[in-house]
């Protein structure tokens, strides 16, 4: 019973704007739980939304998001907070706690059989290698995640995972086979942001 009230009160502390906090036109914001119910698919899309410019409140959120799923599973949404907090960490420079987290999330994405789980958590575990300059095992990392979006036709984070390979290459100063990948990604770059990013090697 406590259990349960502590994080209905934790929630609320996530969900409750404070005062003047609101849409321009007093209406709610969308994709607030005041507009869908609140369960896993929510706090993994908020998560993921917070994790690259709000990091520290992605964090915290995922925090709430665990002890949900302590009492209501859900193994898909439950990974995909695990590599959302893998990201945010890995924004925040806190590099063994986001590999620990994207491994926690290809671990419980094997025990499922979650493939796109299991990819994005092999690409952030490439992340991780690449910034602290462990070139060839990242590569590792980024191959066999391509491997995953390849065979579930997700050219998007396939074509994300050649572009931080030229990235990784480029890094090593391995020059011509980063070109080879960039071009990989380009030939996959659905959009002029795409491509753009892709020309800066970004």
């Amino acid at each position: 019973m406590c259990r349960s009230l502590c994080f209905l009160v934790l929630l609320a502390s996530v969900l409750m704007p404070a005062a003047g906090a609101q849409s321009p036109d007093n209406n709610p914001a969308p994709g607030s739980a005041s507009q869908q119910s609140v369960g896993g698919n929510w706090f993994a899309e908020r998560t993921e939304q917070l994790a690259r410019n709000q990091p520290e409140d992605a964090l915290t959120l995922a925090q709430q998001a665990l002890a949900f799923f302590a009492d209501n599973p859900d193994p898909q949404a439950h990974g995909r907070v695990l590599n959302a907090s893998a990201y945010a960490l890995y924004f925040m420079g806190r590099y063994g706690e986001s590999m620990q987290h994207a491994r926690d999330a290809e671990l419980l994405a094997e025990q499922h059989q979650l493939s796109g789980v299991r990819a994005r958590g092999l690409m952030l575990q490439g992340n991780v290698l690449q910034s602290i300059g462990e070139y060839p095992r990242a590569i590792v990392k980024y191959q066999q995640a391509v491997s995953y979006y390849r065979e579930a036709d997700n050219q998007l984070y396939e074509g994300y995972c050649y572009n931080n390979m030229a990235n990784t290459y480029k890094a090593a100063g391995q020059y011509q086979t980063a070109l080879e990948y960039y071009q990989q990604y380009r030939r996959l770059a659905a959009g002029g942001d795409n491509l753009a990013s892709a020309e800066k090697g970004t």
